[in-house]
């Protein structure tokens, strides 16, 4: 019976069924107390083919060790038998890190249901592998269903980069303050104009506003669907040079904006960062009052 239901799971073609279809065949294992060629064959398929096969590593090898101690290639029907030969090659090469865009092409089967938490795994299984580029592929289209994680994901990668970027700056800037010589007022006012220039480079420079830009737009989707980190970060974006904001996109209103956002859903951040900001009259007038307003309610939660 579990079998049947199994292979009914299996031929719907869906990531669910192929979970289903493993769990199915696991309730025949149990019952048998054993299990067999055949049943090992359509287990090691089906998570093979599921939405995150790295979630079934262990069983996924163990099984296939399994498969090849009870058959070989004369005693077994071939074109199964090198199925399930492709899948332990497959999986013997994405451990050495070979390969992994083919292992993940043969899951991408277009006749599968793509769903969002599936195209997100699919992300967090080959970011796992170290192919960034290529998760982000799949970060993209679950981020563009709606999947909020995702999104944060991409903002994530964005950060990432404006950090790449202003250390390849500081890099720059400090092989040319290396070409200064002496210590005395001429070479203080030079390292000052150098300095100033890159600032000014920074701030106009056009692939830093683009990384900008799509860090916004990633965060932006995660925190209007009430993400509260995701607000958080968007008022850091908003308001802080150190997280790389050119200097035109500075708006502390909008900062504000989504730090009440975030606090009102409860990021404790959120509300010390008003505290400060009302404190420090970063963006805003000072305000004794309403600095402590956000700091007794950070302290009450």
């Amino acid at each position: 019976m579990h079998y049947t239901m199994a292979e009914e799971h299996y031929n719907g073609n869906t990531y669910y069924g192929m979970d289903k279809c493993v769990e199915e065949l696991t309730k025949a294992e149990n019952i048998l107390g054993a299990t067999n060629a055949k049943i090992l064959y359509l287990k090691i398929q089906a998570m093979n083919r599921s939405a995150y096969p790295y979630f079934y590593v262990y069983d996924l090898d163990t099984s296939l060790t399994r498969f090849f101690s009870l058959v070989d290639s004369r005693s077994y029907a071939a074109e199964k038998y090198n199925e399930t030969l492709k899948v332990k090659l497959n999986l013997d090469n994405a451990r050495n890190g070979e390969n992994t865009r083919q292992h993940f092409a043969a899951w991408n089967d277009p006749g599968f249901k793509h769903t969002v938490t599936a195209l997100y795994n699919k992300g967090e299984a080959l970011l796992a592998l170290k192919d960034t580029i290529y998760a982000i592929e799949f970060y993209k289209r679950s981020a563009g269903m709606g999947n909020t994680n995702a999104a944060i994901r991409l903002g994530n990668f964005c950060m990432a980069d404006l950090e790449i970027y202003n250390a390849d700056t500081d890099v720059a800037l400090n092989a040319e303050l290396s070409k200064v010589k002496g210590y005395n007022s001429s070479a203080y006012k030079e390292t000052a104009q150098i300095e100033k220039a890159f600032r000014e480079k920074r701030k106009s420079d056009n692939r830093k506003g683009n990384i900008y830009q799509c860090a916004i737009a990633w965060y932006s989707l995660a925190a209007n669907k009430g993400v509260s980190g995701a607000m958080y970060t968007m008022g850091d974006l908003y308001s802080y040079e150190f997280y790389g904001v050119p200097s035109g996109n500075l708006d502390y209103g909008k900062a504000i904006e989504w730090y009440k956002k975030a606090a009102q859903a409860g990021d404790t951040n959120a509300m010390i960062r008003l505290g400060n900001m009302y404190t420090e009259g970063t963006g805003v007038e000072k305000n004794k009052k309403e600095a402590k307003f956000w700091y007794d309610m950070a302290e009450d939660r």
